[in-house]
């Protein structure tokens, strides 16, 4: 009875071993000649999938984005920066105050009348008591005020009517890396740059002209120097991250006869041999 016993033993270990094999294959990288066999025998579903052979000549396609470097400003999407105009989801309110002793919008009494909070859809347009359907985005508040006050005039014409807004979603930009307060950081107001999201973080960790800036846009990324950041105005726009790192084009490596042989970075621009070799002394 043991043998048998045994033998069945080693027969149920073999098939769960077999099977467990169909069901890691599964579960981990697979050899692209396994892939191309299955597909040819129908078990491999192309639908789902796009098989690439990664080879020498086009690794690179399928490598970390490009990064530019320099050159132009990147393009600014206005729609994504800061302005005073009406955007979606801006909360707005509408008040109108009639003096006339009657027939007025609101009666005798002379209490102002309010429409509100308003919430813009992205279509744009909002609908106004007595005044008619508006189309809002892009007009500044003045623009909007003015102009339910000419539909108004045709009907109450003693009427007085003042917009304003009690809300807005906020524009964001993320800046990540060496910063001394990383995190998100608000695009409060118009002229927002790159330079200002950096003194929004308080800085950077180490000294600025030792830092490099990377800016992820629109799937494209673009790399500045400390110097272009603080010279050139590259407007912040909603969604950009920036990334601040270590620059590893401003250091020197001392090796040989020092006291302390190592990489130094710049201690500023104007950066001669003697300074990195007195550090190391």
């Amino acid at each position: 009875m043991m043998i048998k016993s045994l033998a069945f033993i080693s027969v149920v270990a073999a098939t769960m071993s077999l099977n467990a094999c169909k069901w890691s294959s599964e579960q981990g990288p697979v050899r692209m000649n396994a892939i191309h066999k299955a597909q040819k025998r129908g078990e491999f579903n192309t639908d789902e999938y796009k098989i690439i052979d990664i080879t020498h000549g086009n690794i690179a396609k399928y490598n970390k984005p490009q990064v530019i470097e320099g050159g132009d400003l990147p393009p600014v999407d206005l729609s994504k920066t800061y302005s005073d105009a009406i955007r979606p989801y801006d909360q707005l309110t509408v008040q109108v105050v009639d003096t006339a002793a009657q027939g007025g919008i609101g009666g005798a009494s002379g209490r102002p009348a309010q429409f509100g909070p308003l919430e813009v859809p992205q279509t744009g347009k909002i609908s106004i008591p007595y005044a008619g359907e508006f189309n809002v985005l892009g007009k500044e508040i003045t623009e909007l005020q003015n102009a339910i006050q000419k539909a108004y005039a045709t009907v109450f014409n003693t009427a007085q009517v003042s917009v304003g807004r009690s809300s807005r979603l906020p524009l964001r930009a993320n800046v990540i890396g060496i910063a001394n307060a990383p995190g998100q950081q608000t695009i409060d107001r118009k002229g927002v740059n790159l330079a200002d999201l950096v003194a929004k973080s308080r800085g950077t960790s180490q000294e600025p002209f030792t830092c490099e800036y990377i800016l992820h846009r629109n799937k494209r990324t673009y790399k500045f120097s400390n110097r272009e950041i603080t010279t050139k105005d590259i407007i912040a726009q909603d969604g950009d991250v920036l990334e601040i790192r270590k620059s590893t084009e401003r250091s020197v490596t001392l090796l040989g006869a020092v006291n302390r042989p190592g990489s130094y970075p710049f201690p500023n621009y104007d950066s001669h041999l003697d300074d990195f070799i007195g550090n190391a002394n």
